[in-house]
């Protein structure tokens, strides 16, 4: 059994490594060119690297796929040294909330509405949110379900 979940986490991680490849090169192929001939007479050759990679990859359009599967990603990383019912039980929930997050941002408006907009009010501020959230109480699962493990002994 010890292999066989394993093996479902190393899945996720190429899956989620895969995910985060495919927008980030995507977006990169799409607005690279806009980007440096934008931001070239404002920076040097190593910062207009990062600037236009930063610019491109947390693009609203892709934004959503990089973050949350890199939120997702870094939730997996812990669980390789865990325990197999810790990793059970972020299962349950990572189950449940992953179509949840997809489902809330995907019908979130693509810009914020009036002169004064709401936290989470947009897509971008749902998804940094949503991201964040997983991954804090993934790891809070993790912390408390590895204590109780070792409480019992």
């Amino acid at each position: 059994m010890k292999v066989r979940y394993k093996r479902q986490i190393t899945t996720l991680v190429i899956l989620t490594a895969a995910v985060f490849s495919i927008a980030a090169g995507t977006a990169i192929k799409q607005e690279w060119s806009s980007c440096t001939n934008y931001y070239n007479e404002y920076f040097q050759e190593g910062e207009l690297f990062f600037t236009c990679v930063s610019k491109t990859v947390f693009d609203e359009t892709y934004q959503p796929y990089t973050i949350l599967s890199l939120s997702i990603f870094l939730s997996l990383i812990p669980l390789f040294f865990l325990k197999e019912k810790v990793y059970f039980t972020w299962r349950k929930f990572a189950v449940i909330a992953t179509p949840l997050i997809v489902l809330w941002i995907a019908n979130s408006p693509e810009f914020s509405r009036g002169a004064f907009p709401l936290p989470l009010d947009h897509r971008e501020s749902v998804t940094i949110f949503s991201a964040e959230a997983f991954l804090i109480i993934s790891l809070l699962i993790m912390i408390i379900q590895s204590w109780r493990l070792r409480k019992r002994g």
